[in-house]
């Protein structure tokens, strides 16, 4: 049996795989294609869904919902921040921070902050080693000066950084609004001017080249996403289809039906093609908790 088919992405005939057009990681079980190879769809997940899907605003949503990623754990948004000095803190699952180990030497002073006395020594050894002290030099200095002599617990205030680079963001979504509209209309859509031009700055962002980008993607307004304040909270993600006042066809994709997860992506100058005049076709796509 001859399993090879279009991949979409490259545009080459090959063996096809399972592609979620939401990524999997967002819950997503029962929206797929399979007509993405298996090169293509490691390309995407690298370099286009995971930006989506490991932004901290988007660990949140999923560390709340139980939602595992590729390496079969559920997120830790936390788990690295800055404290106020600009040194990392690491927050492990139950939320207890612990600063990287480091040793400061000001003049003759030496600061080192470890999670333990031994520790703290054993720095402080190495770096008296690399400056010549024999190992009796060092026990007796330790032994005359009383090192350590100051012990202290330290819960820094951890700053994170939630700052969100939108061509990412709507790169992950305009891969999602090009499967998707293959999804409903195969060929037709897929010979279409405008999936053509997206199609190549999907496989040139899957080989790791973002140079290329689209202009037509953007987030929802904020006249849509107020109406989707009472259905937040819903475990679904939502897209649906519609033509607009200049005849384009457009795909509006809502994630955890959440504002801040939102799109509206143009995937063709001509809606009539699609047969789609003044009605709205929506989908609702649950989220499979793992």
């Amino acid at each position: 049996m001859n399993d090879e088919s279009l991949c979409i992405i490259c545009g080459i005939v090959k063996k096809g795989t399972e592609e979620h057009i939401i990524p999997k990681s967002l819950g997503n079980e029962s929206l797929k294609i399979y007509c993405v190879c298996k090169e293509c769809n490691s390309g995407l997940g690298a370099n286009v869904d995971s930006y989506l899907v490991n932004h901290m605003f988007t660990q949140i949503i999923r560390q709340f919902l139980g939602l595992k990623g590729q390496s079969g754990e559920v997120p830790n948004p936390f788990k690295k921040g800055r404290d106020e000095e600009g040194n990392v803190v690491h927050v492990n699952d139950d939320f207890v921070p612990r600063s990287l180990p480091r040793l400061e030497q000001v003049g003759t002073k030496v600061k080192i902050t470890a999670p333990s006395r031994e520790l703290a020594l054993t720095m402080l050894r190495k770096k008296l080693i690399r400056q010549g002290f024999s190992d009796v030099q060092i026990d007796q200095y330790i032994e005359r000066e009383n090192i350590i002599r100051e012990e202290s617990v330290h819960y820094p205030k951890i700053r994170y950084d939630m700052t969100v680079d939108l061509n990412k963001y709507y790169l992950a979504a305009l891969k999602i609004a090009y499967e998707y509209g293959y999804h409903k209309f195969g060929e037709l859509f897929y010979n279409d001017e405008i999936a053509q031009q997206i199609r190549m700055i999907l496989f040139n962002a899957s080989k790791g080249n973002f140079d290329y980008t689209y202009g037509k993607v953007r987030l929802l307004s904020s006249f849509i996403t107020h109406s989707m304040e009472k259905e937040q909270g819903i475990n679904c993600h939502m897209l649906s289809l519609h033509k607009d006042n200049a005849n384009q066809l457009i795909v509006n994709i809502i994630l955890f039906m959440t504002p801040g997860l939102s799109f509206s992506v143009c995937i063709s100058n001509n809606a009539l093609k699609y047969r789609i005049e003044n009605e709205i076709i929506t989908e609702i796509i649950p989220i499979k908790i793992n």
